[in-house]
């Protein structure tokens, strides 16, 4: 530990992706900037304080410190978008990915070749929603136990001249699959995936609709995000979470996403629950008579047990609906009142 130190390591290019890096300034592809700044506690005190960023086609942005002789010490993965309020960030810090150590470690310099595996790097992933423009995030990376000496990064957003507003966009969803608090949904035929608005409809729970902006017109809140291909949101002790096939969104990779909940059961769920009742209270009333009419206590079990099933599959299943824009899906469900 008392011979720690942090040295540069080359910045890979990269053409792909719209986003890049320095030796201390890393920005991705809506135009968030940080900037990284590694410390001391004690007398480690880092050669150079510019530490290193490296970015890969594969793998993405990782953050990489080296002792003085080249050796790798930690690694770890970050990302980084505009969150919902003007001026603040999500970040997002991770565990090295295992394409970079497992797929790439052949190619990569010495100093990957001698390191420990696995490679040491955070114990899981770490994320800071609503960091503001100018504040800091601290991530230890080593401590020495014996004098209590740490070496530390300081990630902070900054300011990006380049950056551009961040676009509209619009949903366009591929082969989706829904979980909702865990548990896997079937998505009904004939939904549909493109537009600037999305509706999720849960039969048993209601409707989340989805937009990218906050609306003029209603309480939408930043309850979700889409990361690539996963949109997650997390509203009211709900969870719901949906996986398709590619990006999820037409222009972002990532981006905070506004909901709107609209809660209560379908027609069709209120008018099983009704029935359901009424059979309940029937074989309640024959069973509590004499029994002398088997064949009708059968019927009114096997039509109860058939409405059972119903329920069940109803309430697993969601409907996937598309607009121009969230207020026209709101409007059409107001006019048309739930199915």
């Amino acid at each position: 530990m008392k011979t720690l130190a942090v040295v540069l390591l080359t910045t890979l290019a990269l053409q792909a992706q719209p986003r890049g890096a320095t030796y201390r300034t890393v920005w991705f592809e809506d135009g968030t900037a940080l900037d990284f700044d590694t410390r001391s506690t004690g007398s480690t005190t880092p050669v150079s304080t510019r530490g290193s960023i490296m970015l890969d086609i594969f793998s993405g942005m990782h953050r990489v410190v080296l002792d003085k002789d080249g050796k790798l010490l930690f690694v770890y993965g970050v990302e980084a978008w505009r969150d919902a309020l003007p001026q603040t960030f999500f970040i997002r810090i991770k565990p090295v990915d295992q394409g970079l150590e497992q797929d790439r470690a052949a190619g990569m310099p010495r100093l990957f070749r001698q390191a420990a595996h696995p490679f040491p790097t955070v114990s899981a992933v770490r994320d800071f929603p609503g960091v503001r423009l100018g504040d800091d995030v601290v991530l230890d990376i080593l401590q020495n136990p014996a004098t209590g000496e740490k070496i530390f990064d300081v990630i902070t957003p900054i300011e990006n001249a380049a950056a551009r507003p961040v676009a509209a966009d619009q949903f366009h969803l591929t082969a989706p699959r829904v979980t909702v608090n865990g548990q896997s949904m079937t998505v009904a035929a004939g939904s549909t995936a493109d537009g600037a608005g999305l509706v999720l409809r849960l039969p048993a729970k209601g409707a989340f609709y989805l937009s990218t902006e906050p609306s003029a017109n209603y309480s939408f809140r930043p309850a979700g995000k889409v990361e690539r291909d996963r949109l997650t949101l997390t509203l009211d002790d709900e969870r719901i979470e949906l996986v398709a096939a590619g990006n999820i969104l037409k222009n972002s990779t990532y981006r905070t996403i506004w909901v709107y909940r609209e809660a209560g059961q379908s027609k069709r769920y209120l008018d099983l629950e009704r029935r359901i009742r009424t059979l309940r209270a029937s074989l309640s009333t024959v069973s509590a008579m004499d029994t002398s009419n088997q064949l009708a206590s059968n019927a009114t079990e096997t039509a109860l047990m058939h409405l059972l099933d119903q329920q069940f599959r109803l309430t697993n299943t969601v409907t996937l609906e598309t607009a121009g824009s969230v207020e026209a899906l709101m409007t059409q469900a107001q006019e048309g009142g739930r199915k």
